[in-house]
């Protein structure tokens, strides 16, 4: 949700035509097939006013990898797969992978791999985005307000309020009776009629893949058998001295 709401910045980024863009970082380099050196922008700040370094990148991501550590990520420790990291002076930092990887670049726009800052009473979570985290309510309200310091300029929107509804049909009512000013999360099937009520809407492609697979653990797809007869062409017809199921997962393009 930080994320989301431009309150947290990565090292890196992705456009909307999935081109890598520097963010916090000014550039980066492969000094060897496992070493990335990544420079770091002049002048950003986090939202305390602390000037961001190499030792606070360093600190952000050792708690994602330290298991004892309440941010860490074992999804994102595994994506990263760092032998080492470390700082050169002030502005650069230093990652050592396990094994050559050519897209280790792309792994730091991952959102949970934010810089942060110390937290304090007035910032709980001190990030570097154009939006300053004000206040959140588990699974019902999160807001922020806008980073007039932020170094591309002030947001035009003043303050963002993320409101938690968690059945799609009640967001789409609440859309259509003025209660909030965009839903991400309805209905396709009421895109329609929610156009026709005189809000704007759009639609657009995406990367992202949808698909249904079998829960072959329980119920009847545990059963090697019935998986086989579902998967059909797919099995081969001979015999075969002990079972042995193939999964077939179609895929719904969004």
């Amino acid at each position: 949700m930080s994320n989301q709401t431009g309150v947290t910045e990565t090292l890196m980024g992705i456009d909307y035509d999935l081109n890598l863009y520097r963010r916090m970082a000014e550039g980066i380099e492969q000094a060897s097939p496992t070493t990335w050196r990544v420079m770091l922008r002049d002048g950003v700040i986090f939202h305390d006013g602390t000037p961001v370094n190499a030792a606070d990148v360093v600190a952000s991501i050792e708690g994602i990898l330290d298991e004892k550590h309440p941010g860490h990520n074992a999804r994102v420790a595994k994506l990263l797969d760092l032998a080492g990291i470390s700082t050169d002076g002030d502005s650069v930092v230093v990652f050592e992978t396990n094994s050559p990887n050519s897209a280790f670049p792309w792994t730091l726009s991952d959102p949970a791999i934010e810089v942060l800052g110390a937290a304090s009473e007035g910032f709980p979570i001190n990030a570097t985005g154009p939006f300053v985290f004000q206040e959140a309510i588990p699974e019902q309200r999160y807001r922020v307000e806008a980073n007039p310091n932020y170094r591309l300029g002030a947001p035009g929107i003043a303050e963002i309020e993320v409101v938690g509804i968690p059945s799609p049909a009640t967001a789409a009512l609440a859309l259509e009776a003025g209660e909030v000013d965009m839903v991400i999360n309805y209905p396709e099937t009421d895109y329609e009629r929610i156009l026709e009520t005189g809000a704007a809407g759009f639609t657009a492609a995406t990367a992202r893949l949808y698909f249904y697979t079998m829960n072959a653990k329980a119920g009847p797809m545990s059963n090697p058998l019935i998986r086989q007869a579902q998967a059909g062409p797919l099995i081969s017809p001979q015999p075969m001295t002990r079972p042995r199921p193939r999964l077939c997962w179609p895929r719904l393009a969004r």
